[in-house]
């Protein structure tokens, strides 16, 4: 039902503007970024069933957008949030207070990935700053 709930909530954002578009495969991601579109995935297609995905509501968003990045070979990840996060931005630290979900620093360490966290305040200056070589928001820092 959570897959379904993000889904509808991709097919919202897509409605927002003509170069958002929906996509449920790897194919569909790589075809709308070779044509200068910007993908929103919808989840359920690639995710139902993955044995390394936990169906539990401790998977967020969060942890489905590291698998993804994760299968797709990017190290890479921004995830915007309501709030900045509470410091030291550690994974394992922000998963305990909620601020990620639980199963995020593992899939992290598992892929090698990279994660900021952004305010919706800074998303909008996000692109702009990366343009200009500088990054913005919070690192999530791997356990010491």
């Amino acid at each position: 039902m959570a897959l379904l709930a993000m889904e509808q909530y991709g097919l919202m954002l897509c409605g927002l503007h003509p170069a958002l578009r929906p996509a449920k495969s790897r194919a569909a991601i790589g075809r709308l970024r070779g044509q200068g579109l910007v993908p929103v995935w919808l989840p359920s297609a690639m995710a139902l069933g993955r044995p390394e995905i936990e169906e539990s509501w401790d998977v967020t968003s969060d942890s489905l957008a590291a698998w993804l990045a994760g299968a797709l070979g990017l190290r890479h990840l921004v995830l915007v949030k309501s709030a900045p996060p509470p410091e030291p931005a550690t994974a394992e630290r922000l998963a305990a207070v909620g601020y990620i979900d639980p199963m995020l620093p593992a899939l992290l360490r598992r892929y090698g990935i990279v994660a900021r966290c952004v305010t919706a305040g800074e998303a909008a200056d996000f692109g702009a700053a990366l343009a200009d070589g500088r990054l913005i928001g919070t690192r999530v820092l791997p356990e010491p």
